[in-house]
């Protein structure tokens, strides 16, 4: 009996640690302490728990509504697309400052990228190993904070080696936008 009592404990603990709050179409979010925004997030207790849980084209919205409640969505977190070879295109929503380390690490469908207007801040690796990015729309009028990195756009040198000085090669388009500063 006892051994029942702990296994169903450990069983309701493991299923309370999720990495999300709630989903809205598609996407998982986690929401902040302030009580009035979210970040976007990964399904489960960890990014590689649930394979290519994003694919095709993903449109990050400036909020959601969750059970009668609008949240702005601020941030995406780290690694909260990490590996998601399935997605193509992303487009990043106007209430969003943050986008967290690794966000979209090892995105090697993601063909093209918008990020919206109001971030400021993109983390280390954030599109690290996204080999096959060819556009992307730069309307972040005052982003200048790339965590350490001289450009937040990394790629895998032959043999799975990284390299911080160097970015990717197969970027064909950089759209700035009219505002950008």
């Amino acid at each position: 009996m006892k051994r029942l009592v702990f296994f169903l404990l450990i069983a309701a603990l493991a299923t309370s640690a999720l990495a999300h709050d709630f989903e809205v179409n598609g996407i998982y979010y986690v929401k902040k302490s302030d009580g009035t925004s979210v970040s976007v997030s990964y399904r489960g207790t960890s990014s590689s728990q649930y394979s290519n849980e994003y694919s095709g084209s993903v449109n990050i919205p400036p909020s959601v509504t969750y059970s009668g409640k609008t949240y702005d969505v601020t941030s995406i977190g780290g690694s909260a697309f990490e590996y998601c070879s399935g997605l193509t295109s992303v487009t990043i929503g106007n209430a969003v400052t943050y986008i967290g380390g690794s966000a979209f690490e090892g995105c090697s469908g993601l063909t093209s990228v918008t990020i919206g207007n109001a971030v400021t801040y993109i983390g280390k690796k954030a599109f690290f190993g996204c080999n096959n990015l060819k556009t992307v729309n730069w309307n972040a009028k005052n982003c200048s904070d790339f965590s350490g990195n001289s450009t937040p756009f990394h790629y895998y040198e032959a043999g799975g080696g990284y390299r911080d000085n160097y970015t990717l090669t197969g970027i064909t388009t950089f759209n700035f936008g009219n505002e950008v500063e």
